[in-house]
């Protein structure tokens, strides 16, 4: 293990973007793990592109719509309300993500139970199209992982494209040790 986790380190030691991949529309706070990375990666000057908060930002107020009383419909209130406008919303939100996932150097999959389709096409998408480096923070055990994914996982690891930890402070911990990272303020 130590090894790998030598020949990874040096296998990303200058990336200055990542991509934070895992469930939005099955997790009760889909933003919350991502702003602890942004936070973290943010104080070792590497830009985190965040899915769920950067779409929300990238579509302005006339896109989203507005309500009787005026204000802003968000993405959760067009999940229920507008179908039309939900679908033109996912199908730019996935052409955002594709762009946001070619143009980093690095990505973190969060592989738990909110992880749905989208998650698990980004990984597909990562592994057979950008192949950049990725880190998985895996919380499903591999039976769990869907069949056309399981493959990937293993390969990836095996070739070195990937490293796996069971939980984030053991992620930032990596980045501590081997790439001389700072660790968090508490």
């Amino acid at each position: 293990m130590e090894e790998n986790l030598k020949q990874f380190a040096e296998k990303i030691k200058s990336f200055k973007s990542l991509y934070t991949a895992g469930g939005i529309q099955n997790r009760k706070n889909p933003d919350g793990w991502r702003q602890d990375l942004v936070k973290f990666f943010g104080n070792n000057n590497v830009r985190v592109i965040n899915p769920y908060a950067d779409n929300q930002e990238i579509f302005n107020q006339s896109v989203m719509g507005y309500k009787e009383d005026g204000s802003t419909y968000n993405m959760n209130d067009l999940l229920t309300i507008d179908p039309e406008k939900r679908i033109m919303l996912f199908k730019q939100t996935e052409e955002n993500d594709i762009y946001f996932m070619n143009s980093v150097d690095l990505q973190i999959f969060y592989l738990d139970e909110s992880a749905g389709f989208g998650t698990w096409t980004e990984f597909r998408e990562n592994y057979d199209t950008f192949k950049k480096p990725f880190i998985m923070i895996r919380r499903l055990p591999v039976d769990k992982l869907p069949h056309w994914i399981e493959w990937r996982w293993l390969k990836s690891l095996k070739n070195g494209m990937s490293i796996e930890f069971k939980n984030f402070p053991d992620m930032k911990q990596f980045f501590v040790e081997y790439l001389n990272y700072k660790k968090e303020q508490k």
